[in-house]
């Protein structure tokens, strides 16, 4: 009895730890050379910044996150909406690999670090991170640099005259963050989602995704004695071209009739292409009867948002429908045995 009890033990003990071990597999870094106290400005009319930087090597997967860069604008006026500065991350042969073009609006008259959000590209190689402030005689920016750290991995030029490293050692206040998970960074526990408060039809597990072109996955609720829709979440993923394409969805909030109560725009970058739970960036709305959550994906073939359904027990109230109207269901999965994974929270 002890060895089942002490076996048992060490079986929750792995368990725990791997729940643990699960719970710390997400990490960001932030990849720099520069000490972060500004030595100066620089401006730089036909060249670029570059900084060298390698991949994390104790890391099995490194993705790009975001680039963040030191500068301060000048000049520019009505215009700094209007004029761009190229910032790009490259192999070391000067391919681009991802790039954004940022409005001079973005950058302050003061100076500052300026963050810019990437697409989660996979970084297996060597690669570099480099502004090419397009500065003028009367508008542009500033490129910060701090003292010489000695890495020496700094350089100034552009790809038709080439790159030289920079004369004095300085480091160019450009940095890179990267992370070595596609996993969602803040994972919402179905326990904070679920019992008093929430209005739901599914069991929380997944086991199949659908998309549409047109109209959009339909769920009707009880009003019950709430007053007020507070958020709409869902599961689901997005896949194709989303990050470079940058579609967005819509959430419709319906009364009893499918007229609009109200609705909301969101992007498809609020998702992963990893499967979660995604709460809505949703109003509190007043509702007076039973309602209608709609969400319409507005996939095309280049990229599409993957609801999932739970096909547990029988439909209590999904279809497939738009603004207005439920329409014949369209999909080859049993309707008869299926539910949108979609939640509310009412007050």
């Amino acid at each position: 009895m002890k060895r089942v009890l002490a076996t048992t033990a060490i079986s929750v003990a792995l368990v725990l730890g791997l729940v643990a071990l699960a719970d710390e597999l997400y990490e960001e870094r932030t990849l720099s050379y520069d000490s972060g106290k500004l030595a100066g400005l620089e401006r730089l009319p036909n060249q670029g910044a570059r900084v060298d930087f390698e991949p994390v090597g104790s890391w099995e997967h490194v993705y790009l996150a975001k680039a963040s860069v030191f500068a301060r604008r000048y000049g520019g006026g009505d215009d700094a909406a209007k004029t761009f500065a190229n910032i790009a991350v490259t192999d070391r042969e000067g391919k681009v690999l991802e790039q954004r073009l940022l409005p001079l609006s973005h950058f302050s008259e003061s100076g500052g670090w300026v963050d810019v959000e990437m697409s989660p590209l996979e970084l297996t190689e060597p690669f570099s991170a480099v502004i090419y402030p397009y500065s003028l005689e009367d508008r542009g920016i500033e490129v910060g640099y701090a003292e010489a750290s000695g890495a020496r991995r700094s350089w100034q030029g552009n790809p038709s005259m080439g790159f030289k490293p920079v004369a004095d050692g300085r480091d160019w206040m450009v940095r890179v963050v990267v992370r070595n998970s596609l996993e969602p960074r803040h994972v919402i526990p179905l326990a904070e989602i679920s019992g008093d408060g929430f209005r739901y039809y599914d069991d929380g597990q997944v086991d199949g995704y659908l998309t549409s072109q047109r109209g959009g996955a339909l769920v009707g609720f009880e009003r019950g004695s709430a007053r007020m829709l507070k958020e709409v979440c869902f599961f689901g993923k997005v896949g194709g071209d989303w990050f470079k394409l940058k579609p967005t969805f819509r959430v419709f909030l319906l009364d009893n009739d499918l007229r609009v109560l109200t609705s909301v725009q969101r992007e498809y970058s609020i998702l992963t292409e990893m499967p979660h739970w995604t709460v809505v960036d949703f109003p509190d709305t007043p509702i007076t009867t039973d309602f209608y959550i709609l969400i319409e994906p507005v996939s095309r073939p280049e990229y599409a948002l993957n609801i999932g359904y739970d096909s547990s027990g029988a439909n209590r109230s999904s279809f497939y429908g738009t603004v207005g109207s439920i329409k014949d269901w369209k999909f080859e999965v049993n309707r008869d045995r299926f539910n949108w994974m979609i939640r509310v929270e009412v007050g």
